[in-house]
C-alpha cells in the first residue's frame, strides 16, 4: 500500500503537490525440460505473477487546505502535470515481462507443455474528502491558482507462452497464456467538499 495525504489545517503561500506514485516492474520466467530416451519424455514451463495494489493520494475528510498558488510552477516527479495551486496526484505504473517454456523428447511418446498466468488487483484513488474545505481564505491567491486532480494507471505487458514436444511416435505440446486484471481508477472529490 502506498499513500500520501494531507489532514488536519495546512496553509501556503506557494504551491502544494501531493503525490503517491508506485512503479512496478517484473520480469518472471519459467521453465521445463523432459528426455525419456526409451518411452516418455514430460516437461512443463510455469511463469506467474501476482499483484495486489492500493495506492491512495487525498485530502482527508473535514481537512482544510489552502495553496495560494504564488511562486514557480510546480511539478510532479514523472514531470507530466505542472501548474500553481494543489496538485493531488496518484499514479501506478506497471511492466510485466512473463516467459514459459516446455520441452520435451521421448522415445515413445513426448509430453510438452507451459502455463503463464498474471493476476493483478489494483485500486488507485486520487480524491478530496468528505466535508474538506479548500482555499477558503483566498486573499492574496495568484491569478494562475488551480486544483488538479489526477488518478492514472499505465499498464504493459509481455507474455509469451510456449512448447515443443517431439517423439518417434507422438509429440504433443500445448500452451496457455491467462491474464487476468480487475482494476479501479478514480479521482474524485466527495460529499460537502468546498472550495
Amino acid at each position: 500500500n502506498v499513500e500520501a495525504s494531507v489532514a488536519g489545517t495546512l496553509s501556503t503561500n506557494q504551491n502544494l503537490l501531493i503525490d503517491a506514485d508506485e512503479i512496478t516492474n517484473f520480469i518472471t520466467v519459467g521453465g521445463g525440460a523432459g528426455l525419456g530416451l526409451q518411452t516418455a519424455g514430460i516437461g512443463i514451463g510455469i511463469a506467474n505473477n501476482n499483484l495486489n495494489r492500493n495506492l491512495k493520494s487525498f485530502i482527508g475528510n473535514g481537512a482544510n487546505v489552502t495553496a495560494l498558488g504564488n511562486g514557480a510552477v510546480i511539478t510532479d516527479p514523472s514531470g507530466e502535470l505542472s501548474g500553481n495551486g494543489m496538485l493531488i496526484d496518484a499514479t501506478a505504473k506497471d511492466n510485466l515481462i512473463s516467459v514459459a517454456a516446455g520441452g520435451s523428447f521421448g522415445g515413445t511418446v513426448a509430453f510438452s507443455g507451459s502455463v503463464v498466468v498474471n493476476t493483478m488487483t489494483s485500486n488507485v484513488d486520487a480524491f478530496i474528502g468528505a466535508g474538506a474545505k479548500i482555499n477558503e481564505n483566498n486573499a492574496g491567491a495568484s491569478a494562475n491558482q488551480s486544483v488538479q486532480l489526477r488518478a492514472r494507471e499505465q499498464t504493459e505487458i509481455i507474455s509469451v507462452a510456449g512448447s515443443l514436444a517431439a517423439s518417434r511416435t507422438a509429440g504433443i505440446g500445448g500452451a496457455v497464456d491467462v491474464e487476468i486484471l480487475s482494476r479501479n481508477v478514480r479521482a474524485h472529490i466527495d460529499a460537502g467538499a468546498v472550495g
